[in-house]
């Protein structure tokens, strides 16, 4: 949650962003998952089906920080 295509996130600051290659889209009726990955770790966002998302498709997308949570990776507590 929380991660917008470009296209439907244009209320969020744009230096979140990462651009990278859509692996897998999965459709689940009236929305779709969007598989793709992050220096090898795979990542989904939720899309509307009305936007374009092919699978091989170059897409960058923009994660809203204001409501992310950040884990240590070694200890697995919050960091914020």
């Amino acid at each position: 949650e929380d991660i917008y295509l470009k296209e439907e996130a244009s209320h969020l600051d744009p230096q979140n962003s990462v651009t990278t290659q859509i692996r897998v889209v999965e459709y689940l009726g009236a929305q779709k998952m969007v598989y793709f990955d992050i220096q090898g770790r795979i990542c989904t966002a939720q899309a509307p089906t009305s936007l374009s998302t092919p699978e091989g498709a170059s897409q960058t997308f923009i994660f809203d920080m204001s409501k992310a949570h950040l884990f240590d990776p070694e200890t697995g507590k919050a960091i914020r």
